[in-house]
């Protein structure tokens, strides 16, 4: 066996010696490229026609795979979220996550949030999706800027004049949309940048709240190991 691929590797040595001496290798290397373009010309519509169900079937493995992870995700995150807001004694909490779907003239991507998952307590109704879609947050640039600094933010009701000031609108969006009168509100960190933001809601401002950072900072790395081991890429 070993002798026969001896002599093979001969036989190719001697051929390449041959036609190097006759023609000369590089020109060769051409005649074989004119050759391999003829034939592509030819089977064109074939060639194209392969090449594009082939990265068909890949997007579609690959679109399919991030379905399962967002799947996987979500299924991961809904408990400990549950678990956050028993732990805070909050009437209800929001999961959002920020996407880009379209520019404007000069390039620039728009930055909107989506309303991704709402858990409530016993007697206090879910906010629908629908009710956060494609809200952009250009209008809230300073209370997301403030959320990158790692800093966990509550407003404690209508009469929270510092808050409201520092964030205006932020406040309207939420008691308009569902009702909430005291909120705290923090990032979800990701691999690269913060995929999103929680809300913890009080759907009550006769008692001001008492917002527990530390415990709210502990679920912080648990949500992001999480998120981090769906989207490493």
């Amino acid at each position: 066996m070993f002798e026969l691929i001896i002599n093979k590797l001969k036989d190719f040595i001697q051929g390449i010696i041959m036609i190097d001496e006759k023609i000369g290798f590089r020109k060769f290397v051409k005649y074989i490229l004119v050759l391999l373009g003829i034939f592509c010309l030819f089977n064109l519509h074939t060639i194209t026609k392969e090449v594009v169900e082939f990265v068909i079937d890949i997007s579609g493995e690959i679109h399919n795979e991030k379905l399962r992870l967002r799947d996987e995700y979500m299924t991961e995150l809904t408990p400990l979220l549950s678990e956050l807001r028993a732990e805070t004694g909050a009437d209800r909490i929001l999961y959002f996550e920020f996407h880009n779907s379209e520019e404007n003239l000069d390039g620039l991507p728009f930055k909107y949030f989506n309303l991704m998952l709402s858990n409530a307590r016993y007697g206090i109704p879910d906010v629908p999706c629908s009710t956060y879609e494609d809200v952009g947050s250009g209008m809230y640039v300073y209370l997301f800027n403030s959320l990158s600094d790692g800093d966990i933010l509550t407003c404690r009701g209508p009469h929270d004049k510092s808050f409201r000031m520092r964030f205006n609108g932020f406040f309207e969006l939420l008691n308009q949309n569902d009702g909430a009168m005291q909120f705290t509100i923090f990032h979800v960190p990701g691999v690269k940048k913060p995929i999103g933001f929680i809300v913890l809601e009080w759907i009550d401002d006769t008692e001001e709240i008492d917002v527990n950072k530390k415990k709210i900072s502990g679920f912080i790395p648990r949500i992001n190991a999480i998120s981090v081991s769906k989207f490493k890429n």
